[in-house]
């Protein structure tokens, strides 16, 4: 017996120092994402071409991805020349694109519903019930040509209902005022609204915050937008919004923009918010110190929660280029012809006109935010595309949605009024294999547990065996089982992560089985020694009777259903993975042989595998 005992013991510890620096080995490295691309959008309908779409309201709803307005020049680029002497107009499409998929194979459709209008720029929020698209804008053109842009209020829903079919809903209450340059989230089950409310006609721009709570849909007297408290920063355009945990609640969080000054002219802001539901907070400026790079505006990128409290920011625009072009150029440019420099003037409007045209795309670089540590790190980088016979970075005024576990970036504009018809997946890199040694060394010590087990049901002639193991257990090997009983998963992982995550005193629970420590010593083991009662209820049904200790222990059992949940979710998580298994396979894997062992082996069995157990943590 004693010769088992510390072979198996021995054993097991030899199997974790061989372990250790194989996990480590099986580190991932590289890039955490791989690229590919999906199947182009199919041509404009009744067009030989699809030149993509920028601002469309984006989605996926009921396993396929959705594609609705957007804008684009069909007929070619705003500073080239038709036939009739006229410039290409921007046009806003009414057109829904649905992609499907078929195992690996991926199919394109057009639904037969189109939009009211020809939105573009709005905000799209995937939910269970389908794609919620707000706002938005649209031009219409007067017979000489000249564009007048309107600003929507209107809130609705798509939803794929098979075969590439689409329903629109529009039982949505409208926005509380007519809005531009939209951004926004889902926040556990309300819908947030960034906008920018004003600027025309010499009115002062102002930034609005509204929410919408999904969950009162059914009360249409509380099912209506709130107002809540802007943030405190410069009114914008062009920023990302995006809704994530920070460790104690979900929060809305939104990252850089542009202003339009009246006497600066255009600012490219790098400032970073977070709102928690009742008051805004000013956060690390995005990219600050993630690969020693200074804080950069991001402005008409795209962002998405990546795992339990990250952001990942895609690309986006620095707007250098911008403001020259934009700006100041043509401040210069006007200013030479006023000074009647006709020659300059023209050798400044082509360079200008160059710049347009060779645009070499936006930044490519991805920065991921931490939302508890709020710090900023390289996630990498987007991938180059050809448009044009021009390599090109990333896609901006896109959404970016995710699609099961990959993460789509869809057409959008990659340079100026320069759209793509590529469709971007990303795929979360996996870890290396676990290995075959490290699944043998894994099968192994689970075995050992069980035949554990096994070794110590032979011994169990009587339930004073199964229950006491006949006095057998020595004092050290009692005292490490409840220690290693106290101790399990939430020790280890979640009050761990919690008090990172929010403050200390989570952690002052632990300190709690020190505390009661010699009240148990001194006071309880004596009393039940003296009663020579196996379990507090045995000493319940003396002290009161059966219905008394039937409830205690129901109540007790009960407890221990919602608590072996969390035990066994939590090592699932890590052993999934590390290992690739799926995490229900672990808690089934798990569950069974513990349920197994000890069975089998009664109190002596659970003794002696957490002895081992406790070297283990």
């Amino acid at each position: 017996m004693r010769n088992f005992r510390t072979i198996a013991l021995l054993s097991t510890l030899a199997l974790l120092l061989i372990a250790s620096p194989l996990a480590q080995a099986a580190a991932p490295a590289g890039d955490p994402l791989l690229w590919s691309e999906l199947p182009e959008l199919p041509p404009l309908p009744g067009q030989p071409s699809q030149p993509g779409l920028a601002g469309a309201f984006t989605g996926v709803h009921n396993d396929a991805l959705i594609l609705a307005g957007g804008a684009n020049f069909p007929a070619g680029l705003p500073w080239d020349t038709l036939a009739d002497g006229s410039k290409p107009r921007k046009i806003y499409q009414r057109d829904i694109y649905v992609l499907q998929k078929n195992g690996d194979a991926y199919q394109w459709s057009i639904a037969e519903t189109t939009l009211p209008n020809g939105y573009s720029y709005g905000v799209s929020i995937p939910t269970k019930e389908g794609l919620l698209c707000v706002g938005g804008e649209w031009r219409e053109y007067d017979a000489d040509g000249n564009a007048k842009k309107f600003s929507s209020d209107k809130v609705f829903r798509l939803e794929h209902r098979g075969d590439g079919k689409i329903h629109i809903a529009e039982e949505f209450p409208e926005l509380p005022a007519v809005c531009s340059a939209l951004s926004g989230a889902k926040v556990g089950h309300k819908i947030y609204i960034v906008g920018l409310v004003g600027g025309d006609n010499g009115t002062p721009q102002t930034n609005q915050l509204w929410s919408l709570d999904l969950s009162q849909a059914k009360d249409k007297s509380a099912f209506v937008w709130k107002t809540h408290t802007p943030f405190p920063g410069p009114p914008r355009s062009h920023h990302i919004t995006v809704g994530s945990h920070d460790g104690h609640k979900k929060c809305l969080f939104l990252f850089s923009g542009r202003q339009k000054d009246p006497t600066r002219g255009w600012q490219f802001l790098t400032d970073a918010w977070k709102f928690d539901g009742t008051k805004w907070t000013r956060l690390a400026d995005v990219g600050t110190n993630a690969s020693g790079k200074p804080a950069v505006c991001v402005m008409a990128g795209t962002g998405i929660e990546t795992g339990a409290n990250h952001i990942a920011i895609f690309g986006g625009a620095d707007g250098k280029l911008f403001k020259e072009v934009e700006q100041e150029l043509p401040k210069r440019i006007q200013q030479l012809r006023d000074a009647g420099k006709t020659a300059e003037a023209d050798a400044l409007a082509k360079t200008q006109f160059d710049l347009y045209t060779t645009h070499p795309g936006f930044s490519r670089d991805i920065l991921v935010y931490h939302t508890i540590t709020d710090t900023w790190r390289a996630g990498g980088q987007l991938p180059e595309s050809k448009i044009a016979g021009l390599t090109v970075g990333s896609h901006v005024t896109a959404t970016a949605v995710k699609w099961g576990d990959d993460i789509l970036i869809p057409s959008g504009e990659v340079r100026p009024a320069v759209r793509s018809p590529k469709i971007w997946k990303a795929t979360p890199r996996k870890a290396a294999s676990f290995g075959t040694l490290n699944f043998a060394i894994l099968a192994g010590y689970l075995l050992a547990l069980v035949a554990m087990g096994v070794y110590f049901s032979r011994r169990e002639k009587t339930t004073d065996d199964f229950f006491k193991a006949s006095g057998r257990i020595p004092w050290w090997a009692a005292g490490l089982s409840i220690f290693g009983t106290q101790l399990s998963a939430i020790t280890f992982m979640a009050i761990p992560a919690k008090s990172f995550a929010t403050d200390w005193q989570w952690s002052v629970m632990n300190l709690t089985i020190i505390a009661v420590a010699p009240f148990i010593i001194f006071l309880f083991l004596p009393f039940y020694r003296r009663l020579n009662v196996t379990t507090a209820y045995e000493y319940i049904e003396k002290r009161f009777n059966l219905t008394i200790r039937l409830i205690a222990s129901a109540m007790f059992i009960l407890f221990q259903f919602a608590r072996i949940g969390v035990v066994l979710f939590l090592p699932s998580i890590a052993l999934s993975i590390v290992t690739g298994i799926d995490i229900q396979t672990c808690i089934l894997v798990m569950g069974a042989l513990s349920i197994l062992y000890t069975v089998l082996g009664g109190i002596e069995a659970v003794i002696w595998t957490d002895v081992i157990q406790v070297f283990v943590l």
